[in-house]
């Protein structure tokens, strides 16, 4: 809950793959907390996976979204794929110890909610949705870019 009603900030270090629809200079990974990418890839116009070398890439993990920048200029893709290209990275605090103290205890009066209200009739805590909106991500798009 806390990471859908935050637009995207991840809490535990999840791998992500996303597919992009058109190939540019410029993919924002559409996920908060990014800290590392592990490769980009593409289908090149025989239909052959390619995968990027990393040394070619610049990513600022300091933004949200997260920017990759391709510093050559994008290849030519797959004319018929309509996911020609990927990324695949990691989002996430490093381990529990290095999430903040208030989204701990916000995730853990949430839980107390639901434990409460097993049965789904009372509203989310007031003090829950703050929270939330304080760490918004503010993405506000889908994964294709």
């Amino acid at each position: 809950m806390f990471e859908k009603l935050t637009a995207g900030r991840v809490v535990m270090p999840t791998t992500f793959r996303q597919n992009v629809s058109q190939f540019h200079q410029t993919i924002y990974l559409m996920v908060g907390n990014v800290s590392s990418v592990s490769n980009v890839k593409y289908w090149d116009t025989t239909n052959t996976q390619i995968t990027v070398d990393l040394s070619t890439v610049t990513i600022d993990l300091d933004i949200c979204p997260t920017p990759v920048y391709l510093m050559d200029a994008y290849p030519a893709v797959h004319p018929q794929r309509h996911y020609p290209a990927s990324v695949e990275f990691i989002a996430g605090y490093a381990d529990s110890s290095h999430v903040p103290a208030d989204i701990k205890a916000g995730i853990m009066a949430y839980a107390a909610h639901l434990y409460r209200d097993r049965d789904g009739s009372l509203p989310v805590p007031q003090g829950f949705l703050d929270l939330c909106q304080m760490n918004h991500t503010g993405i506000s798009n889908s994964w294709g870019n």
